[in-house]
């Protein structure tokens, strides 16, 4: 499990600039990074968003509730991220939808609305139920009304008026549509979900990060397998 330092977000958006992507959706955001972050590796020169003042005491909360150390950490990676944007590389059976919704709770000022963002119907409705099941619980924890729609990409483009947006599989932000609607959002938070979020066959990786950020915190299959939460498992070809 890792967690990306302060050299580590300043490298990954220099070496980003430093290449132009074969198309130009998301090199206008790459520069906007690099304009605003300064090239050194001071965290505390940066620009953060504001997080509740009571974050601690919620992630208290998740942890009594069962959410898992390493999404704890993952969460904590977000709050400190420079300009409220990054990716958080998680590994299959990690957790993702219920890492968002801790992270999307203990982000928000009392009445904030977020978008969660999933590709196919199917999954929207299964993302909203988990949503729907956690967030009157933890919200009447402490008072608070923060509320998530689950959509589609499509839909993105149509949404107005909240405060963030966490991306399921965001490695497929590069694709065109996609794109567009990411670098529209007005929204203060930009944070995305994938076990591969740089890996593209077409080579648009780095627009991944212009559009969304660099990885934050990474937790890989090997690393859920250690901790015991993921059974080992051994391949046999025939």
């Amino acid at each position: 499990m890792d967690d990306a330092g302060a050299e580590s977000w300043v490298e990954q958006v220099q070496i980003a600039v430093q290449k132009e992507p074969s198309d130009a959706t998301g090199l206008g955001e790459l520069k906007v990074l690099a304009g605003v972050l300064p090239a050194v590796t001071d965290a505390a020169a940066w620009p953060r968003l504001d997080v509740p003042s009571d974050f601690d005491a919620r992630l208290q909360i998740l942890s009594r509730l069962g959410w898992r150390d390493y999404q704890l950490d993952a969460i904590r990676a977000v709050a400190s991220a420079p300009l409220g944007r990054g990716i958080l590389e998680l590994g299959t059976g990690a957790g993702k939808t219920r890492l968002a919704v801790g992270l999307v709770w203990c982000l928000s000022p009392d009445t904030d609305k977020w978008a969660y963002v999933v590709h196919g119907v199917d999954l929207v409705r299964q993302a909203q139920s988990t949503f729907d099941s956690w967030l009157p619980r933890l919200n009447a924890s402490i008072g608070s009304s923060v509320s998530c729609s689950c959509m589609g990409w499509a839909a993105l483009r149509r949404t107005a008026g909240v405060s963030g947006v966490v991306c399921d599989e965001v490695h497929g932000v590069a694709a065109a549509g996609r794109a567009q609607a990411m670098a529209a959002f007005r929204g203060h938070w930009r944070i995305g979900l994938s076990g591969t979020p740089t890996d593209r066959a077409d080579g648009k990786g780095l627009q991944v990060i212009g559009l969304v950020g660099p990885v934050l915190y990474t937790v890989g299959v090997r690393d859920l397998q250690s901790e015991g939460y993921l059974a080992e498992s051994a391949v046999q070809y025939v």
